[in-house]
């Protein structure tokens, strides 16, 4: 009967810790998809400004940025709804964020454009550092929480 409620205890804990780490990962992986997305507002500005370019081919020369930012496809996305249609963006300040660009984008001058292109990407950095200042603090937190929370539950139930 003791090693059913060992195992059960290391169950538990397991749980807790994995949960933890999972969530750790996850806020991980929204910052880098910031990242992504910040890289690939000043990669659109300086093809822009150097080259012109569309929007279809600026967004199908990296598929590594794109990867990095969430899009899991094969067929590289022809405009920025369909690039925001084909992420799954972790951060509803960023998701807004994006939206705002992709609305707006291709529908001026050049000039414009840029603006745009530097407006979000400040925006974006601001997000970015928000996202840095307050992530040791919340995996800490995270991590405590899970792990009492599975704690508190083997006390319960031994």
């Amino acid at each position: 009967m003791v090693i059913y409620k060992l195992a059960g205890t290391a169950l538990l804990v397991g749980s807790g810790l994995g949960s933890a780490f999972l969530l750790n990962r996850s806020m991980s992986a929204c910052l880098s998809q910031v990242e992504g997305f910040l890289g690939l507002l000043r990669q659109i500005r300086v093809k822009v400004e150097c080259f012109a370019l569309p929007i279809s081919p600026i967004l199908a020369a990296d598929p590594a940025l794109l990867r990095q930012c969430g899009y899991e496809e094969q067929t590289p996305p022809k405009s920025l709804g369909a690039l925001l249609n084909g992420c799954r963006i972790r951060d509803g300040e960023t998701e807004r964020l994006l939206s705002g660009f992709a609305a707006g984008f291709g529908r001026g001058y050049r000039e414009e454009q840029l603006r745009q292109c530097e407006y979000y990407a400040a925006r974006l950095e601001q997000r970015r550092q928000e996202l840095l200042s307050v992530m040791p603090a919340k995996k800490r937190r995270n991590a405590t929480l899970c792990v009492s929370g599975a704690l508190a539950a083997v006390i319960l139930l031994l």
